[in-house]
């Protein structure tokens, strides 16, 4: 069967679809396993700070921080990831209008080999 150049073209955008919906899916799962949690210089060990009640008010200060921190990081990576999914839901979309496309395509291209084998038979 011969293969027009429809369904050359159409081959091609199809495994530039699917290289984009692998790279998405791997960046997704990488990103979906990194912590958003800052960790506090002193990992919640009461014994690591020194006492009174200006370094206890610093400590909460700092802890304050890094918990606000925690959750610019946390909104961030929420933002990429509906991004990421957004994109992937787009393009597998485009890739099921790709996929069907290419089937009418080769239909075609059957049909006009066919019909080629059938004249050169005549």
């Amino acid at each position: 069967m011969l293969k027009s150049e429809q369904t050359i073209q159409l081959e091609h955008e199809l495994t530039a679809l699917d290289a984009k919906i692998k790279a998405l899916q791997e960046v997704s799962e990488i990103l979906s396993n990194c912590p958003t949690k800052v960790k506090s210089t002193y990992n919640g060990a009461y014994s690591d700070h020194v006492e009174g009640r200006q370094y206890d008010r610093m400590y909460e200060e700092e802890n304050d921080v890094i918990d606000g921190f925690s959750t610019k990081l946390k909104s961030k990576k929420s933002k990429i990831m509906s991004e990421i999914e957004s994109n992937l839901s787009r393009l597998k979309n485009l890739q099921t209008s790709v996929h069907l496309q290419l089937s009418a395509s080769r239909r075609a291209d059957e049909a006009a080999t066919t019909a080629q084998q059938a004249r050169t038979k005549d």
